[in-house]
């Protein structure tokens, strides 16, 4: 990734100190530079999305694990209420 900011500050500073000076200069460096930036950084943004989702779905799993036990935990203190009132009124 370095390398490909590197790369586009290069290719930056060329168009604006005015290193380009002809199409054939714009075409070797955009495909020199740029189109191997891009490409790299266009696989990093994949690979960031994929552990976006993964995160996400990760996260939702959490999220309804947590949901589940609250329920559980929810229900066995009602279990436990009306055992209490049951054994309330047989005394």
């Amino acid at each position: 990734m370095k390398n490909e900011l590197s790369q586009l500050r290069h290719l930056y500073a060329n168009l604006i100190n005015g290193g380009v000076r002809d199409t054939a200069s714009a075409k070797r460096i955009a495909e020199g530079l740029l189109a191997p930036a891009i490409e790299r950084l266009e696989k990093f943004d994949k690979k960031l999305e994929d552990k976006e989702k993964a995160y996400s779905l990760e996260k939702a799993q959490l999220v309804l694990e947590i949901t589940t036990l609250e329920s559980r935990y929810l229900n066995q203190q009602n279990m436990i209420k009306s055992l209490m009132e049951d054994y309330n009124k047989k005394s």
